[in-house]
């Protein structure tokens, strides 16, 4: 059953899908709907990115919301400064000054 907890369930186009958590590197909030980047692919789907993070919590302890459109799995996290994060696969997101010691938090948790 841990299995399936760690799978990331999404419906598109009235099939579901399931990407295994781990895998996902960021959700990126698009208004109406979310595009998930996993390591190799984009899916987007009709969500919002709050019903996203409350799901994905119960799940991970490795996401972390960086600003209002980007909620990102800080394993894949390749540097980031004061105002912004590169993720893995060069994406560069911004960091709000308010966010940074967060993701310091986290990133330190992370690697311990």
């Amino acid at each position: 059953m841990e299995e399936l907890d760690s799978v990331f369930w999404i419906k598109t186009d009235g099939v579901f899908y399931g990407k295994p958590i781990e895998e996902i590197v960021y959700f990126k909030s698009m208004w109406s709907w979310v595009k998930m980047v996993a390591l190799n692919e984009e899916i987007s789907f009709w969500e919002s990115l709050a019903q996203v993070q409350k799901r994905v919590e119960k799940q991970s302890q490795h996401f972390i919301r960086v600003s209002r459109r980007y909620y990102i799995n800080v394993c894949y996290v390749k540097d980031y400064t004061s105002k912004e994060i590169r993720m893995v696969d060069d994406t560069v997101i911004p960091l709000t000054r308010k966010n940074m010691e967060n993701l310091r938090k986290k990133v330190h948790e992370n690697n311990e």
